[in-house]
């Protein structure tokens, strides 16, 4: 099951939620010419999704989010999608 986190955020959902969607990920470090590609993996696919930064990126509104293994947050991805409600 994948544990979702806002920082700092402490409500709990009162409707039904909408869950995360993936757009785009980055390949490679954004600063130093990496780039956004479209993504195939899923939410589900990650054990953690931290979310960095809501409607805060490029003139499309993404959020930013972190998807990574419980055995290696190292290794993660840096994602552009929709948090939505915060659920997988």
């Amino acid at each position: 099951m994948t544990k979702c986190t806002i920082i700092g955020d402490t409500t709990s959902p009162t409707k039904k939620p909408t869950p995360i969607q993936f757009i785009k990920y980055t390949i490679g470090d954004v600063e130093m010419g990496g780039e956004w590609i479209n993504t195939k993996s899923k939410p589900e696919d990650w054990d953690n999704i931290e979310l960095i930064c809501r409607n805060n990126f490029s003139k499309q509104f993404y959020d930013i989010m972190y998807a990574y293994d419980e055995e290696n947050r190292g290794d993660g991805i840096l994602v552009l999608g929709y948090w939505n409600d915060g659920v997988v």
